[in-house]
């Protein structure tokens, strides 16, 4: 089995007057249930959830009674994953038996027994969850507000409801302990059926009500939505040259930068700060209808990474919960090392049918090129975001955003698709040559690393050179007959028209058998709030001006984006990376999930 940690309808009925509380469980008012047309002397069978997504428990409401398809357009009630900590003291709140202080309340989904006045003595009812193991049932027992009151139900399997019980109404409050993990037969798909029966003393029955609730999904976040920090592994001296670059975006956009501080210590650095984890979001409605939620850390799905655990020790806590999924035996036989890294996982932002945008990532036809099965399962499970999946196996590292990467641009839809173009940096290589500029030089100043023997070169090329250059000629022919096929099918998919999509152009080389950016690849960016920070590509240089460098502030500035350059050589480009793998966001995702129809 997959080893997955986790840090992280009812008949309308008489007005009567009840003890509800609003969604979130934080309004501790008693509230009068509207008076509706009803035979005074028949039975009140009633359980109560925010089946219209309101944010309030409302009797008789419209959609009250939908839910039993989770996963329609009128889907019921929610409850969260309620993987957080907002105590902060080192335990999920899904992992313990107490409300952890006010904050806590509003990650909780309320459900109430309606109030039947009327219920004669020796009445009794009984309260079942099914599938009780991946929920916990609090008793509201005293003031919604108080997380005194909340008293966990240790067999939420067969609650005991007694006359004076079903005569005052009781209050209940559930949190999910872990996301829906499968869509494989048998496994959890993340409902709770809730069920109430209701008899007599003498054991006659008098009715029966049932509910259904989903727990919320996991969001993974799309490029071009708002920023509210940016992030990369702090090395000090070691990448300052290239904190200095993103810093320099970040302080236009007005979001922060944080250098985190990876656990291991430096003999552990990773400055794949992309790779090693990813920021989802969950939520609920809550008051208003307005997303109620909290933000996930995922580690990648790679056990032995160290920097992984930077989801534990900076970012777990008060409205941020961790997940960690993966495969128990993780021999590396049956999934590709660098496929499980987040580099190759991204989200097609939202467009028509698609409101909460699509997951996109890279995978290939050999067991060795494909992504952890445990976590691919995990995202598919989740439903909201329905996948793309491309074949990224031709390319040396494999990720989607080697190729790939989306920004804000005017448009229908708000967004536009950068795509590498090996074929358009040959072009204006060739017209440069042709032009009588053919020795003009490219990488000045920089080096390249032997790895067979460690030590420096420099990579100082010319314009001809590299055109004359014939396995980066055939590598950059074969990249961009593979990138067309990944296009093709990504245009197939979401039916992007030509004037949505932005050539970047730099050539390929082959590396071990796979493709990977000879020059700095471009496409590799950081989008913030319609500022990009993007590779330095040491271009040619033609009467003091950087020609590609040039043609990315024109072709990127007339999407409306404010350009800036890190240079990412030392660090990232020559070790098969660049600004994206070197950077991570945290944005604001606070999506009404359950208007999606999924």
């Amino acid at each position: 089995m997959p080893r997955r940690t986790f840090r992280s309808r009812h008949a309308l009925s008489v007005g009567a007057t009840a003890l509800l509380v609003a969604a979130g469980c934080g309004d501790d008012a008693t509230r009068p249930v509207p008076a509706q047309e009803h035979d005074a002397g028949a039975p009140i069978v009633d359980l109560v959830v925010d089946a219209n997504r309101n944010g309030a428990l409302d009797p008789g409401a419209p959609d009250e009674d939908a839910g039993e398809d989770a996963f329609g357009p009128a889907a019921g009630a929610a409850f969260l994953a309620n993987v957080d900590d907002d105590d902060d003291d080192g335990v999920p709140d899904a992992e313990d038996a107490v409300v952890n202080g006010a904050a806590d309340i509003a990650d909780l989904a309320p459900l109430a027994v309606r109030a039947w006045p009327a219920a004669p003595d020796g009445a009794a009812g009984t309260l079942a969850v099914e599938n009780a193991g991946h929920v916990r049932l609090f008793r509201v027992a005293g003031p919604a507000a108080d997380p005194a009151s909340y008293v966990e139900v240790v067999d939420p399997g067969a609650v005991e409801l007694a006359a004076d019980e079903l005569r005052e109404g009781v209050r209940f409050a559930i949190e999910g302990r872990e996301f829906a993990a499968s869509i494989a037969e048998g496994a959890w798909d993340g409902t709770v059926r809730v069920s109430l029966t209701v008899h007599r003393a003498d054991g006659a029955a008098v009715g029966a009500d049932a509910v259904l609730l989903r727990v919320a999904p996991l969001l993974l976040q799309y490029n071009t939505a708002p920023a509210d920090e940016v992030y990369y592994s702090d090395g000090g001296r070691f990448n300052a040259g290239f904190a200095g670059g993103v810093q320099a975006m970040a302080d236009a956009a007005g979001v922060p930068l944080v250098g985190l501080d990876l656990p291991g210590g430096f003999r552990d650095f990773d400055p794949w700060t992309q790779d090693f984890f990813d920021v989802g979001y969950t939520s609920i409605p809550g008051p208003g209808g307005a997303p109620v939620g909290l933000h996930v850390a995922v580690r990648s799905a790679q056990p032995d990474r160290t920097a992984g655990r930077i989801v534990e020790t900076h970012f777990a806590g008060p409205d941020w919960g961790t997940v960690f999924v993966h495969q128990d035996d993780w021999s590396g036989e049956d999934h590709g090392y660098s496929m499980n890294s987040f580099g190759n996982w991204d989200v097609v932002p939202p467009y028509g049918a698609y409101p909460l945008g699509r997951n996109v990532w890279g995978s290939g036809e050999r067991a060795g090129e494909r992504p952890d099965a445990a976590f691919v399962d995990f995202v598919r499970a989740q439903r909201v975001q329905p996948e793309i999946v491309l074949d990224t196996s031709w390319l040396l590292v494999g990720h989607v955003d080697e190729v790939f990467s989306w920004v804000q641009a005017d448009g229908p839809r708000g967004w536009r698709l950068l795509v590498a173009d090996p074929t358009l940096a040959r072009e204006m290589l060739r017209q440069l040559s042709e032009l009588g500029h053919g020795d003009a030089t490219l990488f000045s100043g920089k080096s390249w690393i032997d790895w067979d023997f460690g030590n420096e070169y420099p990579a100082d090329v010319t314009v001809d050179e590299i055109l004359g250059d014939a396995d980066l000629m055939a590598a950059s022919q074969q990249a961009q007959l593979r990138t067309d096929e990944m296009l093709a099918e990504l245009r197939e998919e979401t039916g992007l028209a030509d004037d949505e999509i932005t050539p970047m152009p730099f050539v390929y080389e082959d590396v071990f058998g796979g493709l990977v950016a000879h020059q700095p690849g471009t496409v590799n960016l950081l989008h913030v709030n319609g500022h990009v920070v993007v590779p330095d590509p040491f271009g040619p240089v033609v009467e003091g001006v950087d020609v590609f460098r040039k043609d990315v502030e024109d072709r990127l500035g007339a999407l409306g984006l404010r350009v800036f350059f890190a240079d990412d050589w030392d660090v990232y480009h020559r070790n098969l990376g660049e600004v994206h793998c070197g950077t991570n966001v945290t944005r604001r995702m606070d999506l009404r999930w359950w208007e999606s129809g999924r």
